[in-house]
């Protein structure tokens, strides 16, 4: 028969390796957090400075359109659908797409802006207010990344403390 330190000491092993399991998950979450950060980061400090060309663009029509008509998506509030928005482009001879068409709803139809195109490599570009959405993604993802370092220094203090635990059981 089993006496009562065994058990304890078999339950806190069993409870140490299912926190080592969440701390493990807990902190490749955290360093998938830091890697989607710096992509973002990275990527938008390239656009913004490779793509220096402005040219004047006006939003021509924005539709909002049903996903899959084959396979009607039916969500809790109705057929799932998306919205476009196509943007006509007064080009320079060197960027050769005088239409663009975004999946988004926040540009209205008539709406002047300015599309950015990298010279080098006309296919690179942005439109006017991409970077600026960029950067506010990355600050609400660096404060996701902050809260689950937490989440990850609490998990590692409590593992500490369970080891502590289980060697002082087992002495």
């Amino acid at each position: 028969m089993i006496n009562t330190a065994e058990r304890d000491t078999e339950k806190i092993r069993k409870g140490l390796k299912a926190k080592y399991f969440c701390m493990v998950l807990v902190i490749v979450f955290e360093i998938a957090l830091v890697l989607v950060v710096w992509l973002v980061g990275h990527s938008a400090r390239r656009k913004e400075k490779e793509c220096t060309q402005p040219l004047d663009a006006v939003v021509l029509e924005e539709s909002t359109r049903i996903v899959n008509q084959h396979h009607l998506v039916r969500t809790k509030h109705g057929v799932k659908t998306k919205t476009t928005a196509v943007i006509q482009v007064k080009t320079d001879g060197v960027f050769k797409q005088s239409i663009i068409t975004v999946p988004t709803a926040k540009y209205e139809r008539g709406q002047e802006l300015k599309v950015f195109y990298d010279p080098d490599d006309p296919d690179d570009y942005y439109i006017e207010g991409d970077i600026e959405t960029a950067f506010t993604t990355q600050k609400v993802i660096i404060v996701i990344a902050a809260l689950w370092a937490i989440v990850c220094v609490i998990l590692v203090r409590i593992v500490k403390k369970d080891v502590k635990k289980l060697k002082n059981t087992e002495k």
